[in-house]
């Protein structure tokens, strides 16, 4: 996909005129229609770390859950990187149209882990 102006194409054919723009002038192009869409929202420290620790129950002992708990405790405090880095976040989101594409690609890039069937056409892609 090339854009030509205000104009996006699809291999040789001209696809459409986009227009939409959100409340910072900013535009996407879905083909067949104009569509704002809202920035990817940013999920709250408290609530990251309730669904963390809800995943992470069921797959520990109870001791093991009891050390997690404490550690996400003392990560998310007042003096714990948790804030500093969810301003990050937030800042981040102010800065790009979605905060995590970054994130995601960095992840799949820097990941060791070997791949599953049909994941290496799709990794080359990235």
């Amino acid at each position: 996909m090339k854009r030509f102006g205000g104009r996006m194409v699809y291999g040789d054919t001209l696809a459409m005129e986009y227009t939409a723009e959100n409340e910072e002038g900013r535009s996407w192009f879905v083909p067949g229609r104009n569509v704002v869409l809202p920035k990817l929202p940013v999920p709250t420290l408290e609530h990251s770390m309730e669904r963390y620790l809800a995943a992470v129950r069921p797959l520990v002992p109870e001791s093991q859950y009891e050390r997690t708990r404490s550690l996400v405790k003392s990560f998310s405090g007042p003096s714990g990187p948790g804030p500093r880095l969810q301003e990050k976040l937030l800042q981040r989101r102010e800065q790009q149209d979605n905060w995590s594409n970054e994130e995601m690609r960095f992840g799949k890039v820097q990941s060791k882990e070997e791949l599953g069937d049909g994941q290496t056409e799709r990794a080359t892609k990235i």
